[in-house]
């Protein structure tokens, strides 16, 4: 066991001092040559760096690897180090993608062209007796014929190793996914003592250790920044295939059927390989060939949300431990395989949802930001179908609720007297005053002091009907007669005191356009932003009731309605 301890440790160090040594040359080769990666309009960076860092990653890991073992072959240990057929084929194929890769970085090479190298080196592995036989389950499938076998194992290495070469578009982003996959594969097989695994395992963890540190916080100006390339990239990507497969194939002498570890091992590259997935579909949709670049990847996606990319590497490495952590615990469940691909599948689709409309409001926030003047673009016949809706809903709801009405006020007479209903001067259509009706939630003198935004956590002037009727958006109701009187309507910016309107005018002239249409008893703003205690808030509101303006329409109304009367339903506070 300590001999095992220490040849880890010494592969890991060796293949550290070795990535010391090589990527600086290796830097000054790439400058010496002018081989950069020049910056496109699909890639984050600004200014061309060298692209050869995964050069230094195959060298490495051999050079510590083999050193180790030849150490471990002269204690007398060499049954456990004993090459197979599959071993040999490992190297060919590990060999021919490294050569692609660095071609690629030197000359570049067709996408179809790489994918075919891939496809050959893959192909080496089954028919040299590496293939996955087994799938645990999956979809009721567990052992499966060579037949099947084989092209799958195929398709695994070329999807993972594709997978891994696509996520590589920030800095330390395909390295820190690799470096968890890595540690999680060596976790894997550890109670097997395939120590030449767990050795080159640690040869790479080295000199990816030392990439990353000039790949994340090297400086461009100084010459200390460096990309893995495709020579990085794909020998990865090929190197995790491997272990992937060897993982899972069912071998009795060695490493026996074991759910747990198929498991660990499909939870490891859930982020890359479910991203490749999802970016394929997309193309597919939008009728874009499969093998040409977008900006379309998870980090992409998460740039486009305003974060830089060291928070988007962040976000991402915490996405890729949280969906290992759910998997685990699942297992530990005893849900099925199936199951929990099922339930990864759910997450991530809601996951990408969420980024989505992330993405959609900052752009519809930008492009209000960029206008000068935003108009209001219904017609005179849209308004006055509008207005007739308002009214005779209106009507209808005043009726409905009547018995409501008549239980809200009892309750708040009984808790703090008269008034029941609280009125206060707003703005409304033209910048004109009016008065909004609301069921008084506050005490009497609660604003005696002066106008004062309500404290969310526990504002000390409402009342305890008042706290409830704040929750469920019930204080409200009373706005149905300011709808009906043509004060305000259904949908539209929410009014506001002049008090905080000249406050926000200040840093924002804009405000005037909400003028042209009458205000709202809900908006879009309050839908995406809540209610605002400050300006920061008010800023960010008045935006999205400029997008309202510029892009209301009935539909809209329609969704923002129904939208709203889902959050009351299920209590969701804004």
């Amino acid at each position: 066991m300590l001999t095992e301890i220490l040849s880890i440790i010494g592969a890991f160090i060796l293949s550290m001092a070795c990535g010391i040594f090589f990527i600086p040359t290796v830097l000054k080769f790439c400058k010496k040559k002018k081989l950069y990666d020049i910056p496109t309009l699909r890639k984050v960076h600004s200014a061309p760096i060298p692209r050869l860092g995964g050069i230094t990653f195959i060298p490495s890991m051999m050079i510590s690897a083999v050193a180790v073992l030849l150490i471990i072959a002269t204690n007398n240990i060499q049954d456990k180090i004993s090459l197979s057929m599959w071993s040999v084929g490992f190297i060919l194929s590990l060999s021919i993608i490294y050569s692609v890769g660095i071609i690629d970085d030197l000359i570049g090479l067709n996408a179809k062209v790489k994918f075919a190298a891939q496809i050959l080196a893959a192909s080496i592995m089954p028919f040299c007796g590496l293939q996955i036989n087994d799938l645990y389950g999956l979809f009721g499938i567990y052992e499966i014929p060579s037949v099947i076998g084989i092209p799958l194992t195929i398709l695994i290495f070329v999807f993972i190793d594709n997978a891994l070469n696509l996520i590589d578009g920030i800095d330390g982003l395909a390295t820190s996914l690799s470096i968890i996959a890595l540690l999680g594969f060596f976790y894997c097989f550890i109670p097997y003592n395939l120590i030449a695994y767990e050795v080159m395992i640690a040869g790479l963890l080295g000199v990816l250790a030392v990439y990353l540190y000039y790949n994340m916080w090297g400086k461009v100006e100084k010459g200390t920044k460096i990309f893995m390339g495709d020579s990085g990239s794909l020998t990865l990507g090929f190197f995790l295939a491997f272990l992937f497969v060897k993982a899972i194939a069912v071998n009795p002498n060695v490493m026996p059927m074991s759910p747990k570890r198929i498991l660990i091992a499909y939870s490891l590259l859930i982020i890359p390989t479910f991203d490749v997935v999802r970016v394929v579909i997309h193309r597919i949709r939008n009728k874009k060939p499969i093998f040409d670049a977008d900006k379309c990847h998870i980090h992409h996606k998460i740039l486009a949300m305003g974060y830089n990319q060291h928070y988007t590497l962040f976000i991402i490495i915490l996405l890729d431990i949280v969906f290992i952590g759910i998997n685990v615990v699942l297992g530990k469940m005893n849900v099925g395989l199936t199951g929990i691909l099922l339930i990864d599948i759910a997450l991530y689709t809601m996951l990408h949802i969420g980024i989505n409309q992330k993405i959609n409001l900052k752009s519809r926030e930008k492009t209000i930001q960029n206008k000068t003047e935003i108009k209001n673009r219904s017609n005179r016949m849209e308004r006055l179908v509008k207005r007739f809706t308002d009214i005779l809903v209106s009507v209808l709801c005043l009726v409905l609720f009547s018995p409501l009405f008549a239980i809200i006020s009892l309750a708040i007479k009984w808790e703090d007297g008269l008034p029941i209903i609280y009125k206060q001067e707003r703005i409304g259509l033209h910048g004109k005053p009016f008065f909004i009706y609301k069921f008084r939630s506050m005490k009497i003198d609660a604003e005696k002091d002066g106008p004062d935004l309500l404290e969310i956590n526990g504002d000390p002037r409402l009342t305890k009907v008042g706290r409830f009727l704040r929750a469920h958006h019930l204080d409200e109701l009373p706005q149905l007669w300011n709808v009906f009187k043509g004060d305000m309507a259904f949908i539209g910016p929410r009014p506001e005191r002049k008090f905080y309107i000249d406050q926000i005018m200040e840093h924002d002239p804009r405000y005037k356009y909400l003028y042209q249409i009458r205000p709202g008893v809900t908006s879009y703003a309050t839908l995406y932003n809540g209610y605002t205690d400050t300006m920061e808030k008010m800023l960010r509101r008045l935006d999205l009731d400029l997008y309202y303006l510029e892009h209301r329409s009935w539909w809209f109304d329609a969704k923002i309605l129904i939208k709203t009367f889902i959050n009351i339903v299920f209590g969701k506070k804004f």
